[in-house]
Formats: C-alpha cells, structure tokens, sequence
C-alpha cells in the first residue's frame, strides 16, 4: 500500500465519524483521555500513531505533557 492510498483512506475514515452515535463516543473518548492526562500529569506523552491523528490533535490541545511523541 502506498501513502496516497492511506491519505485517501484517512480521509473517507474520518468523515465515516459522522453519525451522532460515532461523534458521542468519540466526545466521551476524548473527555476520558483528558480527564487521565490532567489527573496524572505526565511529563511525556506516547502517541502509538494507529489512526487519522485524532487523538494526537487532542493531546496538542489539551494536554500539558511537555513531549508528546
């Protein structure tokens, strides 16, 4: 599989969120990833990197980890 295949899966992956049940658990998803980053407050932060980069945009935004990788 090539890169131009995997953007162009990215793409129709993410729109594919769309329906209200996906938007409520991806929502609660993030709010319990969040709420275990702000209680614990880690130094680092390891992103395994298996998806559309979701989950690493909400780390940028809501995390203080100072290395998110």
């Amino acid at each position: 599989m090539t890169k131009t295949h995997w953007n162009k899966t990215n793409i129709k992956y993410d729109h594919s969120w769309s329906t209200l049940a996906q938007k409520e658990m991806s929502r609660r998803e993030m709010g319990f990833i969040n709420y275990y980053l702000n209680k614990n407050k880690p130094k680092t932060v390891l992103d395994i990197g298996v998806g559309t980069g979701r989950v690493f945009r909400n780390l940028i935004k809501n995390t203080d980890a100072g290395e998110i990788f």
